[in-house]
């Protein structure tokens, strides 16, 4: 062989060296040792204890949430005497928890402040049974809207 192509070869071969010791040597600062040990020698791997799930759409096998209690839209501070004149359709998303206790409710589309503000806490007080999925309740997000024509 030719003195270069060896050259070439031995470079070759220093380079794969090279690369095969830097990475054992990060295989084992990585704890790559505990793969080397007897499976009863090794250390537990931890239990995870709680869950986090989240929440699910309404459809197919997922049920949706049931009002159980809402209490009653408290408007009379929004009417300024009798003389606001609005409709419209507020719009809120909720997501309801397997125990039906609403949380992280917001405001989608609003139509004026007080009545959002009166709708925001009417879902916050109200009470749920949950959606289901395949028997057992599930965090759901819902959307809720409300017709109002106050005239």
């Amino acid at each position: 062989m030719m003195p270069a192509m060896r050259r070439l070869i031995v470079i070759g071969a220093l380079v794969i060296a090279a690369a095969l010791l830097f990475a054992w040597s990060e295989w084992r600062a990585a704890d790559g040792q505990a793969l080397l040990r007897a499976p009863h020698e090794q250390e537990p791997r931890p239990v995870v204890t709680e869950r986090v799930i989240t929440p699910m759409t309404v459809g197919g096998e997922v049920t949706a949430p049931v009002v159980i209690r809402r209490p009653e839209l408290q408007f009379e501070q929004c009417t300024r005497g009798g003389k606001l004149r609005v409709g419209g359709i507020p719009i809120l998303e909720a997501v309801i928890d397997a125990d039906g206790a609403p949380r992280d409710v917001r405001l989608v589309k609003g139509i004026e402040p007080c009545i959002d503000a009166a709708f925001l806490d009417s879902i916050r007080q109200s009470r749920f049974k949950p959606g289901m999925y395949r028997g057992k309740p599930v965090p759901t997000i819902m959307n809720y809207t409300l017709h109002i024509h106050l005239r």
